[in-house]
């Protein structure tokens, strides 16, 4: 993204990277290439990876989109979000309560795990209608280490040439580690299989007092109505479930993590956030936090330079070609936003490279036009409001408890700049706080 950053410098808004594949930031064709009235597919590029075949995520086809979007809509809907935030809160509320008590024995303590661990937690259980244990047995589990070598094996398959060939090949190598690495993908797949099963006899009592909700448990109640006009198989549930966790469990944890880094490292930002956050007392709900405005902008301008997810979104250019800007595409020609310049284009956001939440208090079409942390209009995550939920209520809870803790003299600007990677990572990879009393002891 650093290269492609420098390129578009040096040769504009619309550079040439290979005889079939372009990169822009133009705003006027960014907005065209997604927009949801003039459909610029997606690339197969999220096909050839291959681990999850049948989510709305690798779609290529608008109408399957569209058809899709009903069938999940049940559980991503409004209603469904407001009955999952009792989950979420406590989770939010497990994790702060753990890192503050750690703070009390360790002179630092670093959050980046922590907040992995909530995020994959309260993911399993709004997917799955259970988590996976992390935030209380204080380790990984399992299923989050084949989850990371699964999707490295996914990068290999779809972004580099020849990759699929590659992995059948390495298949015949009997080498323990190397196929151990090869069937993570199977063991993420056993392990949604089994928390799906789990998930259809919550189904079957869904009328009880006793019955967990979850997000998915919800599209398999529409199953078994006669009345719902857009079902799903379980195959199809499962690699949207899949597709759920791989989409928003490391982007999450490192947007999570550079939130509260920004905040902390911006004391006026703090102050006016926790002034603004006074005024709801202690009944904080994620309702009244959507209320407030200056939480707004600090979450945008946390999205606009630290989405996990930095690279660009592939579109192709559809049948009939396209015009974007000066120039005429033909059809199948691919398309690359990056979202990485775009979001510190200097011709939509003043001084781009400063984190500034005031900005968005009288934000301009074009600078909200710029903003994909979620991708484009025509292919917006369908999660996205479920992630907004779990950063306002991280950051009011993180403030309420916590007013006497800081940033660690170890978290610097230069240790919390981006390591190259496919998702954005601190360089020195973790990011730490501690008491504020603790330089003062020392």
């Amino acid at each position: 993204m650093f290269a492609i950053d420098r390129l578009h410098k040096k040769y504009g808004p619309y550079i040439r990277v290979s005889p079939t594949d372009i990169m822009v930031t133009d705003i006027g064709a960014v907005k065209k290439v997604h927009s949801p009235f003039n459909v610029f597919p997606k690339s197969d590029v999220y096909k050839k990876a291959g681990l999850v075949k049948k989510s709305i995520a690798i779609m290529v086809e608008h109408e399957d989109v569209k058809i899709r979007r009903k069938a999940i809509g049940n559980g991503f809907s409004n209603t469904n979000m407001r009955s999952l935030e009792p989950g979420i809160r406590a989770k939010v509320d497990l994790c702060i309560t753990k890192i503050k008590r750690k703070l009390e024995d360790h002179r630092t303590l670093d959050i980046l795990p922590w907040l992995q661990f909530t995020a994959m937690d309260i993911i399993g259980e709004i997917a799955f209608g259970k988590d996976f244990g992390m935030l209380k047995n204080e380790t990984w589990h399992s299923f989050n280490q084949d989850l990371l070598l699964a999707s490295c094996v996914m990068f290999v398959r779809g972004h580099i040439p020849g990759g699929s060939y590659l992995e059948f090949f390495m298949g015949y190598i009997p080498h323990s580690t190397l196929q151990w690495v090869l069937k993570s993908g199977e063991r993420v797949f056993n392990y949604t299989n089994e928390a799906l099963e789990y998930l259809q006899c919550e189904a079957q009592r869904s009328h009880s007092k006793d019955s967990k909700q979850s997000v998915f448990l919800a599209i398999l109640e529409n199953q078994n109505n006669p009345n719902a006009k857009y079902k799903m198989s379980i195959e199809e549930v499962r690699d949207e479930a899949l597709g759920f966790i791989l989409a928003g469990t490391d982007t999450l944890t490192i947007t999570s993590t550079y939130l509260i880094w920004a905040v902390f490292r911006h004391k006026e930002v703090r102050r006016k956030l926790e002034a603004e956050l006074s005024t709801l007392g202690v009944n904080i709900t994620d309702e009244r936090l959507q209320q407030l405005p200056y939480l707004r902008s600090v979450i945008k301008e946390t999205l606009r330079l630290y989405a996990g997810a930095q690279i660009g979104l592939p579109r192709t250019v559809p049948q009939g070609g396209a015009q974007l800007g000066p120039y005429f595409l033909p059809a199948g020609t691919g398309v690359m936003t990056p979202i990485y310049s775009i979001h510190r284009d200097e011709k939509v956001f003043e001084e781009p490279l400063m984190f500034k939440p005031e900005r968005w208090l009288n934000a301009t079409q074009d600078m909200e036009t710029a903003i994909l942390a979620f991708g484009g209009a025509s292919r917006i995550c369908v999660g996205q409001n479920l992630a907004k939920m779990e950063l306002r209520l991280l950051i009011a809870v993180v403030l309420k408890l916590c007013p006497d803790i800081e940033l660690a003299e170890s978290c610097t600007d230069e240790s919390m700049e981006f390591a190259p990677r496919l998702f954005i990572a601190p360089r020195g990879g973790k990011c730490e706080l501690q008491s504020i009393y603790a330089h003062r002891e020392g």
